[in-house]
C-alpha cells in the first residue's frame, strides 16, 4: 500500500510524501497505543495473557506471558500457575517472579514441579492487595523436571521441633510438592520457594542423619549431613508428692515442641506446663497410681533418671454420714486423694463401693446396694497395693426389717387396727374361705398370740380402726351380702360387742376409713358417715363427688385433717390418682396433689406421728402387682418416692402403726402371703 502511494512522484515529492507517510504512521501508532491503554486501564483491574509454555531440553519449561494492564492497585506478585483444568494458587503448583512488574511481556524458566508426558493447564497471574487476576488457560505437555540440588541446611545441628532452612535449587513453590526426609522421617514444610525450604526438624532416634528432598517425584542429586541432639534428663525435683503436684525436670537438649516428646510417670503421660531447653515443669499424672514411679522423657527412645518419684499415701479425716442405707451416698474427706474417680478404690465391709466423684480432698461413693445391715469398716486405696483403713465404721441400716411371719395362715384383704403397744390382724380370706380368726402382735418381743375370733363368720373386706383404746370393725361383705354392721373389740376383756350399724348402704369394695379427734369417718357407696363411739351414733357428712362410688382406696388422718383417694372409681371402671383433704371443722373436701405413682387400688396406707403419710403396693387396673412406696407431706402437698417394699409386689396387704413405726404384711401376689415387715421412716431418706 505504501509502495502504490509513492509511484509517479518526483524525488522531492517522494521525500515530502515520505515525510507525510511517516507522520501518519506515527500518529496511527500513538492512537493505537492510546486506544489500547484506554481499553485496559479504564477497567481499573490487572489483565494479562499467557502466551505459551515450551519444554526445555533436559527438563523444565519456559513460561511466557504478557501483562496488558496493572490496574489501579499496587501489584504485589506475578508469575505462573499450572496443574489441573482450572489451576489456581490454592490448588496448583506455581512460581512467583521477583523481577520488576510492568506492562509488557515476561517469562520464567521453571525447573521443578513438572512431570514427563503429563498434560498440564497453565495460567499467568497478578496479585494485588485485594485480588488475584488470572489469564486465559492453555495446555502443555510436560517434559520432566530438573532434580533438586541441596546446598546447605542451617542449622545443621538441632533438636526435634526446631526450625531449619534448606538452601538449594529446583524446589517447588507449592509446599506439598516438596518432601523433606531426615533419614526416612518426613519433616513438615513451613515455607517453600525455588531455592529455599523452611522445615520443622522431626523426631529421630539417630544422632547422625542424612537430609534429602524429593520434588514431584524427583529425588535430590545429593544429601546433607545433619546432627540430631538427644534430650538428657539430669535430675528432677521434688521426689515425693501427690496427684497434680508440679515436678520440675532438669537437663539439656530439651525440645520445645510437644509433638516431639512425652513425659511419663511409669506409663501415665504427664501434662507439660512450661518448657525451656533445660527445664520442663510437669503435672504428676493422676492416671498413675503405682508408686514409686519411673520418670521418663520419651523421644523415640526412653530417657529415664535413675531415681523414682514416690506418691504420698492418702489420709482420711472424716466420713459422713455414718448411718446409711444401701444405695446411699457417703462423703469421705481427707488428703492426697486421686482426682480421677475410678483411680480410687473404696471397700465398705468386704464389698467394692462405686466411686461417684472425687477431688484431692473428697470422695463420694455409693453404699453397695447388697450390703447387709450392720457395722462395716471402710478401706481406701489411692496407690496400688496400699490400703488405708479408717478408724471408724459405717452402720448400714434399712427402713425395712423382716419380722416373724403372721402365724394365722396366709391371706389377703384382712382387717387391722392398733391399740397402744399392740397391733391386731384378723378376718380376710385365703384360697378356700373367709377367715374369722384375730391375732395380736407385740413388737417388743416380735411375737404373735391369738385373741377371740370375730363374731361374724365369713366376713371379708372389712374396715378396721381404733379409738380411745378400743378396736372397731365395720362394713365388709360375706359372698354377696354387703354389711353395715360395726363391732367393738375390748382388748382387756377380749370381747366383741355389736354397736349401732352404719346408716346408708354397704360397699361392694373395701371402704377406707380415717379417725380425727375420736371420730371415725367411713365412706361407702358414694357417701360418708361420721361415727361417734361415745354416743354410739352416726351422722352423714359431705363426700367428694369426684370419687363417685369409690372403694379399695386409701384413707388416713394427719392432725385434724383427713385424706382419701387413690383407689377404684366404679363408674369410670379404673383406678384414680386423685387425693382429697377433709376439713372436719367445716365439713369440706379440697383436692390435693395427685399421687405421682402408677394409679392403683388395694394399696397399703398409714400416717405416722412425723406428720407424713405413706402409700404403697397395690394393683393396677390390669392386675399388675406393685411394690413401690411413697411418702406424702401435707405441708408442701408433695409426694416423694422411698425405697421399694423389699417383699414381693402384691395387693390387699395391710398395715397398722405403733409409735413412729409401721407394720406391713399379708396380701396376694399370685399366692397368698404371710410375711410381715417393720418400716422405720426415719431411715427412708
Amino acid at each position: 500500500m505504501a509502495t502504490a502511494f509513492l509511484q509517479g512522484k518526483s524525488p522531492k515529492a517522494i521525500k515530502k510524501s515520505g515525510t507525510i507517510w511517516f507522520l501518519l504512521l506515527f500518529v496511527g501508532l500513538l492512537l493505537a497505543v492510546s486506544c489500547q491503554k484506554e481499553k485496559y486501564t479504564d477497567k481499573g483491574i490487572p489483565e494479562l495473557d499467557i502466551i505459551g509454555v515450551t519444554a526445555l531440553d533436559g527438563g523444565g519449561a519456559l513460561f511466557e506471558g504478557n501483562i496488558l494492564s496493572t490496574g489501579s492497585e499496587t501489584v504485589m506478585e506475578h508469575g505462573f500457575v499450572w496443574g489441573g483444568a482450572n489451576p489456581t494458587l490454592e490448588n496448583s503448583d506455581y512460581i512467583v517472579l521477583d523481577t520488576g512488574i510492568a506492562v509488557g511481556p515476561f517469562e520464567s524458566e521453571v525447573m521443578a514441579g513438572i512431570e514427563n508426558n503429563k498434560v498440564y493447564y497453565a495460567r499467568a497471574f497478578l496479585k494485588t492487595t485485594s485480588r488475584i487476576s488470572y489469564s486465559n488457560v492453555i495446555s502443555f505437555l510436560g517434559g520432566g523436571s530438573i532434580r533438586p540440588e541441596l546446598v546447605s541446611i542451617v542449622p545443621n545441628t538441632a533438636i526435634c521441633g526446631d526450625t531449619a532452612i534448606i538452601k538449594g535449587r529446583y524446589f517447588s513453590f507449592a509446599q506439598t510438592n516438596n518432601t523433606v526426609l531426615f533419614d526416612n522421617i518426613p519433616a513438615r514444610v513451613l515455607r517453600a520457594s525455588s531455592d529455599e525450604l523452611e522445615v520443622i526438624v522431626p523426631p529421630s532416634g539417630a544422632t547422625t542423619i542424612k537430609v534429602k528432598v524429593t520434588v514431584t517425584g524427583y529425588a535430590s542429586v545429593n544429601e546433607l549431613a545433619f546432627n540430631m541432639l538427644q534430650p538428657v534428663l539430669s535430675y528432677f525435683e521434688p521426689h515425693t508428692g501427690t496427684f497434680d503436684d508440679i515436678v520440675t525436670l532438669h537437663g539439656t537438649n530439651f525440645s520445645l515442641d510437644t509433638s516431639c516428646f512425652r513425659v511419663f510417670f511409669n506409663n501415665a503421660r504427664a501434662e507439660v506446663l512450661e518448657m525451656s531447653r533445660s527445664q520442663y515443669k510437669v503435672k504428676v499424672p493422676a492416671e498413675n497410681n503405682i508408686s514409686p514411679a519411673v520418670v521418663q522423657i520419651r523421644y523415640f527412645n526412653d530417657f529415664s533418671y535413675n531415681e523414682q518419684f514416690s506418691l504420698r499415701a492418702a489420709t482420711i479425716n472424716e466420713i459422713s454420714p455414718v448411718n446409711v442405707r444401701p444405695g446411699d451416698t457417703i462423703h469421705i474427706t481427707g488428703e492426697e486423694f486421686n482426682p480421677i474417680a475410678v483411680m480410687n478404690k473404696v471397700i465398705i465391709g468386704e464389698v467394692d463401693a462405686a466411686v461417684i466423684s472425687s477431688t484431692a480432698t473428697e470422695i463420694s461413693v455409693q453404699v453397695p446396694p447388697g450390703l447387709i445391715v450392720g457395722n462395716h469398716t471402710v478401706t481406701l486405696s489411692t496407690i496400688q497395693g496400699t490400703l488405708l483403713v479408717w478408724d471408724g465404721s459405717v452402720e448400714v441400716r434399712t427402713p425395712w426389717i423382716r419380722l416373724t411371719d403372721f402365724p394365722g395362715g396366709a391371706r389377703s384383704s384382712a382387717t387391722v387396727f392398733s391399740i397402744k403397744e399392740s397391733g391386731y390382724i384378723g378376718l380376710g380370706h385365703n384360697a378356700d374361705q373367709a377367715l374369722p380368726d384375730f391375732w395380736k402382735y407385740s413388737p417388743a418381743s416380735d411375737s404373735w398370740s391369738p385373741v377371740r375370733n370375730h363374731p361374724k363368720a365369713g366376713l371379708d373386706y372389712a374396715t378396721g380402726f381404733a379409738i380411745d383404746g378400743l378396736g372397731y370393725v365395720t362394713c365388709g361383705k360375706n359372698v354377696d351380702v354387703w354389711y353395715r354392721d360395726i363391732t367393738q373389740y375390748n382388748p382387756i376383756s377380749d370381747i366383741w360387742q355389736a354397736m349401732t350399724p352404719k346408716p346408708g348402704e354397704g360397699s361392694s369394695m373395701k371402704a377406707p376409713a380415717f379417725v380425727i379427734n375420736d371420730r371415725a369417718y367411713v365412706p361407702a357407696a358414694g357417701e360418708m358417715y361420721e361415727f361417734n363411739p361415745q354416743t354410739n351414733t352416726w351422722i352423714k357428712k359431705s363426700y367428694p363427688s369426684a370419687l363417685g362410688y369409690f372403694g379399695s382406696g386409701v384413707a388416713f388422718a394427719i392432725g385434724d385433717k383427713g385424706y382419701m383417694g387413690i383407689g377404684w372409681i366404679h363408674q369410670e371402671g379404673q383406678n384414680t390418682p386423685m387425693l382429697f383433704e377433709y376439713d372436719q371443722a367445716i365439713d369440706r373436701w379440697t383436692r390435693k396433689a395427685d399421687f405421682p405413682g402408677t394409679p392403683r387400688s388395694n394399696a397399703v396406707f398409714f400416717a405416722l406421728p412425723n406428720g407424713r403419710a405413706y402409700v404403697g403396693l397395690g394393683t393396677t387396673s390390669d392386675y399388675q402387682y406393685l411394690n413401690d412406696f411413697w411418702e406424702y407431706n401435707p405441708l408442701t402437698d408433695e409426694w416423694h418416692r422411698l425405697d421399694d417394699f423389699p417383699g414381693t409386689a402384691r395387693y390387699s396387704a395391710v398395715a397398722f402403726t405403733i409409735g413412729n413405726k409401721a407394720y406391713i404384711g399379708l396380701g396376694y401376689d399370685g399366692t397368698f402371703k404371710s410375711d410381715f415387715w417393720e418400716f422405720s421412716p426415719g431411715l427412708s431418706f
